[in-house]
């Protein structure tokens, strides 16, 4: 587990140095010492509040009755994961803190996390679409434009899930036993996992469908978290007095940092974060230097509020890192059982 602790940690630091390489560290301090850090204390403020949303959100889309407090201390937590572990393998820390500590059926938590994260990838998808009519020009990343690939991606996969969502509502339960024992022929685990809680993730599904109003308020919920990710960028934007932050200009950056996040999800998201958003501001006409120095400003920002607040919340709770980094072990071992 130690090992596993350091890797993390020492691909973080490795990502964090290639981000920093080539920044001119007389000129950033310079740019620092002129940041306006009350409009960083709102960005503060709005990145917990939009928490706080998602927390609403998860808690509408979940079947299963969860105190908020509770529920907003495993957002925290595993949001927490989400951002220390690579490749998003922090995703399952929410099924198994569901499960472990309130009882929470894993099909069910993992049908409201399937559903949260179709909601945004609806939310990209629409901004990316908005941004690519606003913004003239093209925003290249290692030779690729990353807002016609990121609307080509975001809308094939909005599309596959979708169509998955529909054939789940549709057919039901008798999808499972063949599915199952395709499954367990390919990976016994994986066929154990639908046996045992495939029937509760349709039934997630399902029930969503008799109460669409569940999904009005998911949609509302989702708008205003996103509305206050922007917010996020904006108060960055305020705080770089030189920096443009016409509205346009902040959804770009905000998108691009969120489309480099999906293709390269690093410990941290150090790398593609900052790749997209600089691509963005550099196409705005924001320096290459201030465009680097706020986008890494922004990300430690935002980086540092989750993990903070999502170890103080793991103190709070009695959760080890220990715990949490076995988590996707525990989520294996339940599968088996």
């Amino acid at each position: 587990m130690r090992t596993r602790v350091a890797i993390v940690i020492a691909l973080t630091v490795v990502f964090l140095l290639i981000v920093l390489w080539g920044v001119d560290v007389e000129l950033a301090a310079t740019d620092l010492r002129h940041v306006r850090w009350w409009w960083v204390l709102l960005a503060l403020v709005l990145q917990t509040i939009n928490l706080a949303v998602r927390t609403w959100r998860f808690e509408a889309l979940l079947d299963a009755a969860v105190g908020w407090w509770r529920l907003f201390s495993v957002m925290a937590v595993s949001f927490m994961a989400i951002n220390v572990m690579p490749f998003r393998l922090g995703e399952g820390v929410r099924p198994y803190l569901l499960a472990e500590m309130h009882h929470v059926s894993v099909g069910d938590s993992l049908a409201a996390v399937v559903q949260e994260r179709l909601l945004d990838i609806l939310a990209l998808a629409v901004l990316l679409i908005l941004v690519g009519w606003g913004i003239e020009g093209q925003a290249i990343v290692a030779g690729v434009d990353i807002f016609q690939a990121g609307q080509s991606a975001m809308v094939s996969t909005l599309l596959v899930g979708l169509v998955g969502v529909v054939v789940v509502m549709v057919v039901g339960r008798p999808l499972l036993e063949p599915l199952s024992a395709i499954s367990s022929r390919v990976s016994p685990t994986v066929g154990q996992m639908l046996q045992a809680h495939g029937g509760a993730f349709v039934d997630s599904f399902q029930a969503m469908a008799v109460r669409p109003w569940k999904l009005g308020i998911a949609l509302l919920l989702t708008a205003l978290a996103w509305l206050l990710a922007y917010g996020v960028f904006f108060a960055m934007a305020m705080a770089f007095g030189d920096m443009t932050h016409g509205p346009m200009e902040v959804c770009a950056a905000l998108v691009g940092a969120m489309v480099g996040v999906v293709v390269l999800p690093t410990p941290g998201f150090f790398g593609g974060y900052e790749a997209g958003s600089v691509a963005v501001l550099r196409l705005v006409g924001v320096t290459p230097h201030l465009s680097r120095v706020f986008s890494i400003v922004t990300h430690l920002v935002v980086f540092g509020h989750t993990v903070i607040l999502g170890l103080l919340f793991a103190f709070y709770e009695g959760y080890s890192l220990r715990r949490l980094m076995g988590a996707s072990q525990a989520m294996e071992l339940q599968k088996r059982s």
